[in-house]
């Protein structure tokens, strides 16, 4: 697969799921400032893209140093990236929490509009 499709589809969001499992188990209360979590996924990055040999910049021919930085700036990508998967999966986490809520609000609501029709009757309904 290419390093182009890879980075953002594959790395980017493990990345970011990796660093939120970090976060969780070493900083739940959220004390650390967001600078240390983005040096985290910049770290796993480069660590991947050296790890699965990823290199945005192979077309263009060069020395081992080049390779090298190639690989780093894809890292940086990787990382880069990761953030704003880390945006949308927030996203998307808070719109089911506020639509889970909506709905047991509205369950809540079912069931105390059918107590109170269960103890005094329907309305308009004459005993």
């Amino acid at each position: 697969m290419s390093p182009l499709v890879a980075t953002p589809t594959i790395f980017a969001p493990i990345v970011t799921k990796v660093v939120d499992l970090l976060r969780n188990a070493f900083d739940s209360v959220g004390k650390a400032p967001k600078w240390v979590w983005n040096l985290v996924a910049i770290g796993l990055g480069v660590v991947a893209a050296f790890g699965w040999q990823l290199n945005l910049l192979e077309g263009f021919k060069g020395t081992s140093i080049s390779v090298g930085m190639g690989k780093f700036f894809t890292g940086l990508a990787i990382g880069g990236m990761s953030s704003g998967w880390h945006e949308l999966f927030d996203s998307l986490s808070g719109a089911a929490k506020q639509a889970h809520e909506s709905a047991k609000a509205r369950k809540e609501n079912r069931q105390h509009d059918h107590g109170r029709e269960a103890q005094h009757g329907t309305a308009g309904h004459k005993h």
